[in-house]
């Protein structure tokens, strides 16, 4: 039988029969074990299912069961000799009157001494403590090196407590004979055998030399052989020659004292099959515990692992042509945004010499509007490359800052006048907030001036005619620096917010067409990171929009 935390857990066809009862749940209703010696052996009457007392030795060893510890109580019948029939006892109370209750067997765990001839175990019925059906106790104390003196009669207001006398010859019916214990153990191996059968892993039980003694039919799936062609022949001839290793090193691993048998993970192997080439495998070994001679000391179960490979080596190739797509894509927009600045620079000088009319007077109105057009849409197409190239210098990791000390009031200023006109033409007021004793910050200066540049001007640009842009930077208690840019304009939602943050997205306004590429929040936020600095928005519809750009302690410079 398996006992765990003094409940049985399992019993053989041959404990089953020995002790009268159908089944396993029927037993463990009635007896439980508490109190057991880890390892030892010793005697003990019980009483079979049909009423009948038995002497039996019990055998009891640690094992493991179903992921935690338990013991396996081996038992097998000593044969009594008939005794005289005891005279009867007037005084103590009849045995029958005692309520027939599920029992629970409980073996001391003090000491275990081994049992004399003239010491045997007492068998002492409880009866229950109240009027409500309970279960009463057989309590079975194993053999002491004295025996416990005889209990006396209680008075009637106690709980009557009597020993057990022997069993009278005439009521005790004569046990059946047993079958023969080798067939009850090959019934057991032959059941135990079929159940391993049908797992889809592989199962394989080795001694411990790394011989196969066993192997199941989900083993035999894997590698291709028949058990007549594996039996006794070592396991690491069934592995590629890299894997050999790995299995004798698990081997010596789980044998030793060290914390390998106990932090048991297991380990991937390479199988070589009959059919002609190799399998991946994911092995994993336990140690058996089994009182049988010439018993295995290992079970070793093996999982195919060739479709998780597979799914693996395709999921990193996926990656690998996604970073190599990622990677071109940067490099084109490097590349190209770099070429696009030749000509542009060109564009830009002629029609700003044009403008300032240096070489003679434009008498034609059409004709000086049309240069001011050429200039404008020049300086235009001039920063959406820059934006282009930034991104990809910052996607690509080719960014190349200059950290110095900067000073925010400074960059604020400065792209306050930057944006003053821009923000006169849309009648939207321009708040400045700071302290004066506001620490510098370590930062790049130019990307600095071109974050608040973007947030200035988007912030102009949803912001409707008699609003407000306030920006502001405090000093937290943590010692942490947050600049803020807020608006009272459109507001955006959450899903909007997540659009706006994705590079060539722009949010559709209704009613209002607003100019835009889409680069300068993704733009924004990736310079921000840059700075080692965090970056957070928050927005709702028709309140305004909040931008927070958040400096460590370890950025902020002690004032």
């Amino acid at each position: 039988m398996i006992v765990q935390d003094g409940k049985i857990q399992y019993a053989n066809p041959a404990a089953l029969k020995l002790l009268r009862y159908a089944g396993s749940e029927s037993l463990r209703d009635k007896i439980a074990f508490s109190g057991l010696p880890p390892r030892g052996t010793s005697t003990a009457r019980l009483v079979t299912g049909d009423g009948a007392p038995i002497t039996v030795n019990l055998t009891v060893l640690p094992i493991a069961w179903r992921g935690g510890p338990a013991l396996q109580v081996t038992l097998a019948e000593i044969a009594q000799a008939v005794e005289a029939e005891p005279a009867p006892v007037p005084a103590a109370p009849p045995k029958a009157e005692l309520p027939a209750a599920p029992l629970k067997v409980e073996a001391p765990a003090p000491r275990l001494v081994h049992p004399s001839p003239s010491a045997e175990p007492q068998i002492v019925a409880k009866p229950p403590q109240d009027e409500k059906p309970a279960k009463a106790e057989l309590v079975i104390d194993l053999p002491r090196e004295e025996p416990p003196p005889p209990a006396e009669p209680a008075s009637p207001p106690a709980p009557v407590q009597a020993e057990a006398p022997q069993p009278k010859p005439a009521a005790v019916p004569a046990p059946a004979p047993l079958p023969p214990q080798p067939n009850a153990r090959a019934e057991e191996d032959e059941e135990l055998r079929n159940i391993l059968d049908t797992a889809a892993d592989g199962i394989i039980t080795l001694d411990t030399s790394g011989q196969i003694r066993s192997f199941s039919a989900g083993a035999e799936a894997i590698f291709g052989y028949r058990i007549a062609e594996v039996i006794d022949k070592p396991l690491a001839t069934l592995l590629a020659p890299d894997s050999r290793r790995v299995l004798r090193d698990y081997l010596s691993a789980l044998q030793g004292p060290g914390l390998a048998a106990v932090f048991n993970d297991g380990r991937e192997v390479t199988a070589v099959v009959k059919q002609g080439g190799v399998v991946p495998l994911f092995l994993t070994i336990g140690r058996l515990h089994s009182t049988r001679e010439n018993s295995a000391s290992f079970c070793a179960v093996l999982r195919d692992i060739t479709q998780w490979k597979r799914t693996e080596a395709e999921l990193r190739e996926a990656k690998d042509a996604a970073e190599q797509a990622s990677k071109q894509k940067s490099e084109f927009l490097a590349k190209i945004s770099h070429e696009l600045r030749t000509p542009l620079n060109a564009i830009l000088g002629f029609s700003e010499v044009m403008r300032m009319e240096r070489f003679g007077e434009i008498r034609n109105d059409k004709y000086r509007g049309y240069v001011n057009d050429i200039h404008s849409s020049g300086a235009h197409l001039l920063s959406l490359i820059n934006d282009l190239l930034d991104l990809s210098k910052v996607e690509a990791g080719k960014l190349e800052l200059n950290f110095t000390s900067v000073a925010l009031p400074d960059v604020v200023d400065q792209a306050i006048k930057m944006v003053q006109e821009q923000a006169t033409a849309a009648r939207v007021i321009l708040r400045r907030t700071m302290p004066g004793d506001l620490p510098n910050v370590v930062a790049d200066q130019r990307s600095m001036s071109q974050v608040m540049l973007n947030l200035l001007s988007n912030a102009i640009k949803f912001t409707e005619p008699g609003g407000q842009v306030i920006i502001s930077a405090q000093l937290t208690k943590a010692g942490e620096l947050k600049l803020r840019v807020k608006d009272t304009g459109l507001g955006m939602t959450e899903a909007e917010i997540k659009e706006a943050l994705e590079p060539f997205r722009r949010i559709t306004t209704d009613g209002r067409n607003v100019p835009g590429t889409g680069l300068g929040l993704p733009l924004t936020k990736a310079l921000a990171e840059a700075n080692r600095a965090q970056f957070d928005i928050s927005s709702e519809p028709r309140k305004g929009t909040l931008v927070e750009i958040t400096f460590p302690t370890t950025r902020v410079l002690a004032v």
